[in-house]
């Protein structure tokens, strides 16, 4: 003790010495060996609302929460004579009911155990809610992927949040990184771009705001979105440069997708204009074809023409030709028609034979495909979603044998029925298969085990959705060496109807604003109907409401009206008209017209004679 201490501790008396302690925040006490206050300092009546007589009355175990009541006696139980106890913290109940937090720093005698105690429940709260609100911050951080850091600029100390590690693929455990490390994340295309930026913000104080992208550790490319500002010393020196960084993968994805929903939509329109187009002069190329084919097989059959058979040659050629050239134009228009409901019934075969043509192109230079098509059932589901779902696989099988070469790969498509009558498609492939931590997330949304750039991580995610909104199942089974997706979907019982023949003495309107597949129709039923041919549906409806006719057969897209508004009109004259119409459409724009209008039969051009008259059967099949 220093002389200037012993001089005031000798010329205070004992009353002036704890009205000095009073006056401390703190609160002083001896306890004895059997743990009861002794003696007391400071305000503990204003402290637990309890007067220095109550205190001393009983033991201050009474008033400790019985939560802390085993770690307080054994922390003052166990302390020997010479023994410190610091910072320990419990609870004491005050008069009034509620509990003050207190800290306890504690000596050890061979009689008592003197301490020195503070009230710190408020300081507490405020820590508590300091943690409650990093916490927050911390989950708002990770639901967001968004972190923050923070970079001493005199030092290079950085400082990263629990989310910026995880961006990066870290665990947050993992040692802190120093600024030429955390640089060396960002792609080489971007990293002079995040210095100049920085660059820029230490000179200008001008905060940067852009995005860029960076390589994780585990090699992933992701994008992210920066955002980064100065604070200065006092001095006007640049102190430390703060900022938050965001993933953004995601979002660009989904932004992405919808820029090639918008272009699939521009595609499908000019494709259903290019059909449209391109199916009327095909309609009666293919129509003429065919009936010149009949007319020769005639003259041949009753010697009249020696030519005939050499002729007739010819015209397989032409329209063998004139068949590709269908079945291209018709692939595209089934897989961009948005006619098909989830209500329709689909023939699978027919779902496989075009998926099969559309993607023969892309296939065959980078693999051998081969096909075990067996007959399947008929389903209910929406035509161009399965070919999407079809043409999902194959591609993918495709990209998955692309390393093997043309002589070695192999991918198999096999269909069949089984033995409860659902319909069994399976897509597989030789080639290195899929990881198991791969094939647990295969069908996440955004989960692509492709290289950046060729895979949006989506293509599986939507055709497992669609598989499993017609009550079938998506499995995939793979190894090294071999992968097998598998749809399983139900069946539906077919309502199909026999075709009839019809009557010469029926009458047909045939009505297309182009006269020449207008003729072309009403040619190929010559002989077995009586056909009337009109290129104006105004007239064509004056006709309808004026004279009898046992059906009509109409373009849908025609100028002045369509089809259905044509017959619509004629209804109101001719009421059973409306259930002996043929419609017929060299596009997909029959999508624009109202849902009743759906329920009428469809022929889509080209059809041939065969496909026309069988149509018109069954139409006065069903009246």
């Amino acid at each position: 003790m220093d002389a200037y201490a012993e001089l005031v501790l000798r010329t205070l008396t004992l009353d002036q010495l704890l009205e000095t302690l009073s006056m401390v925040p703190a609160l002083f006490c001896h306890t004895g060996s059997d743990g009861r206050f002794i003696w007391l300092g400071g305000n503990w009546g204003e402290q637990l609302g309890y007067t220095q007589a109550e205190l001393l009355s009983f033991s201050p175990m009474r008033l400790v929460h019985p939560d802390d009541a085993e770690s307080t006696a054994a922390a003052m139980g166990g302390l020997k004579a010479g023994d410190f106890l610091r910072n320990f913290e419990n609870r004491l109940r005050h008069k009034q009911g509620h509990y003050e937090w207190m800290r306890w720093n504690s000596h050890a005698s061979e009689t008592h155990l003197a301490s020195v105690v503070s009230i710190f429940t408020q300081e507490r709260a405020q820590r508590q809610a300091l943690v409650e609100k990093t916490e927050l911050l911390l989950l708002s951080e990770r639901l967001a992927k968004l972190g923050h850091w923070r970079l001493n600029l005199a030092t290079e100390e950085l400082l990263w949040s629990d989310e910026v590690y995880r961006i990066h693929g870290m665990d947050p455990s993992d040692p802190q990184p120093d600024l030429a490390t955390a640089l060396s994340f960002y792609h080489p295309d971007d990293t002079s771009l995040m210095r100049q930026h920085g660059t820029a913000t230490i000179e200008t104080g001008t905060p940067y705001d852009f995005e860029l992208r960076l390589i994780r550790v585990d090699g992933v490319e992701r994008f992210v979105h920066s955002r980064g500002r100065v604070e200065y010393n006092s001095d006007g020196s640049p102190g430390v440069m703060i900022g938050i960084l965001q993933d953004i993968t995601q979002a660009r994805m989904v932004q992405q997708r919808l820029q090639d929903g918008e272009r699939l939509a521009s595609v499908s329109l000019l494709a259903s204009g290019i059909a449209h187009e391109i199916n009327n002069p095909l309609q009666y190329v293919f129509a003429n074809i065919g009936l010149a084919q009949e007319q020769l097989e005639d003259l041949s059959q009753n010697g009249k023409n020696p030519w005939a058979s050499g002729l007739n040659e010819l015209l397989d050629d032409a329209m063998h030709g004139s068949k590709q050239v269908a079945r291209i134009v018709g692939d595209l228009r089934r897989f961009m028609s948005q006619r098909t409901t989830v209500d329709a019934i689909v023939d699978l075969n027919e779902v496989i034979k075009t998926t099969i043509n559309m993607t023969r192109s892309e296939i065959r230079h980078r693999a051998k495909m081969v096909e075990s098509i067996g007959k399947m059932p008929s389903i209910k589901a929406d035509y161009a979603e399965l070919i999407q779902v079809f043409i999902n696989l194959l591609t993918n099988a495709a990209d998955a044998v692309d390393p093997l070469g043309v002589d070695s790969a192999r991918i198999r498509l096999s269909s069949q029925t089984d033995a409860k009558g659902w319909a069994v498609i399976e897509v597989e492939d030789n080639g290195p298969g899929i990881a198991l931590q791969d094939q647990v997330r295969i069908f996440e949304a955004f989960y692509t085990t492709k290289p950046a750039g060729l895979g949006s991580g989506l293509g599986l995610h939507i055709s497992r959705s669609i598989i499993e909104r017609r009550g079938g199942t998506l499995t995939l089974e793979s190894k090294p060496g071999q992968t097998v997706f598998q749809v399983r979907l139900p069946p539906v019982v077919s309502d199909d109807k026999p075709v009839l023949q019809s009557s010469t003495s029926l009458r047909i309107l045939v009505v297309d604003d182009d006269p020449r597949v207008a003729r072309t129709v009403a040619r190929m039923l010559s002989g077995t109907y009586d056909c009337k041919v009109e290129t104006d549906p105004r007239v064509a409806l004056d006709l309808l409401t004026n004279e009898h006719f046992d059906a009509v057969i109409s373009d849908v897209m025609m100028p002045n009206m369509t089809g259905w508004e044509m017959v619509q009109l004629a209804k109101a004259q001719t009421p059973d008209l409306i259930g002996r119409a043929l419609l017929m459409s060299g596009a997909a724009l029959e999508s624009q017209l109202p849902s009743e209008a759906l329920d009428l039969p469809l022929l889509k051009k080209p059809f041939g004679p065969d496909d026309l008259r069988t149509a018109l059967s069954t139409l006065f099949e069903r009246c």
